[in-house]
């Protein structure tokens, strides 16, 4: 499971416990604080390699028992807490990182202020038990906080990834998967739109989806959150992500997208959150 944290010290205690209420727990945690100023990796630290270090050590055990594993806990299945320095590169360079870290096959990013049913692991599980071909498996998300929308999430398909844009971001997924893409979560792209990018990277693999049953994933609703702040601010930045992927769009809305590009520009913010991440990208 990877976590990363910014600016989210104050809900990061009950994601870290939805996690560890898990039927079927994860062997590793990876938080990585994204030069949080409110201390965010210290708290992390506190709770999963202190006061939940006990409670984490014993599911392992058992995890290995269930799976007939000869080791737990060796240096590549240890929970852990990272941190980015000097700066902030963005949530698209934290996930990344420990998803280069990690070393079990199905991976979940979780957003550090978001929640999981304690059954989701699990039944993400028995799905993929039922199903070897299995490499994506998700689940409809209730929101909370701000706002108690629920979110059907439709079926799988390439082209629904096109026209109605990204999965939960809560997705389990093959670590192959992310590994294919020649991104992964895109560290250029400004504002919350590296989750879109990653999932248009898909559409072009050979992915194999099960929608499991029931409202297993809770997303944290905040009205100031960056994707609706971006939508009403800067429209230019859907329309640079699709001429990013010329070969999933129609020409005419390409076309349109470009004629407006060149018509209007980027605001700097934009351009000051595009070069930052090509800073930080070693690509």
């Amino acid at each position: 499971v990877v976590v990363p944290c910014y600016k989210q010290r104050e809900f990061i205690e009950e994601t870290l416990r939805s996690v560890l209420s898990q039927t079927l727990p994860p062997f590793c945690i990876i938080v990585v604080d994204d030069h949080s100023p409110d201390g965010c990796a210290a708290e992390a630290r506190r709770l999963l390699l202190g006061e939940m270090a006990a409670a984490r050590e014993a599911q392992r055990r058992k995890m290995a028992l269930w799976f007939n594993l000869s080791m737990v806990g060796p240096a590549s299945c240890e929970d852990a807490v990272l941190t980015t320095e000097p700066a902030s590169l963005g949530v698209a360079a934290a996930r990344n990182r420990a998803l280069a870290l990690a070393r079990t096959r199905w991976v979940c990013c979780l957003d550090a202020d978001d929640l999981l049913d304690a059954r989701y692991f699990e039944l993400g599980a028995r799905a993929a038990a039922e199903d070897a071909g299995l490499n994506l498996v998700y689940a409809n998300q209730a929101f909370f906080g701000e706002s108690k929308w629920r979110w059907d999430v439709p079926e799988w398909s390439p082209q629904g990834a096109v026209a109605a844009g990204p999965l939960p971001v809560m997705t389990l997924f093959h670590r192959d998967l992310w590994a294919a893409t020649p991104r992964g979560f895109d560290e250029v792209l400004p504002m919350g739109h590296e989750d879109y990018s990653l999932w248009l990277q898909l559409a072009r693999l050979p992915v194999r989806a099960r929608k499991l049953e029931g409202w297993l994933l809770h997303y944290r609703f905040r009205g100031a959150s960056k994707k609706r702040h971006r939508e009403k601010h800067h429209p230019e930045i859907p329309r640079l992500l699709r001429t990013l992927f010329p070969d999933l769009y129609p020409v005419r809305t390409l076309l349109e997208d470009l004629e407006a590009l060149a018509r209007d520009g980027l605001t700097d913010r934009v351009v000051e959150r595009v070069e930052a991440g090509r800073r930080g990208w070693p690509g």
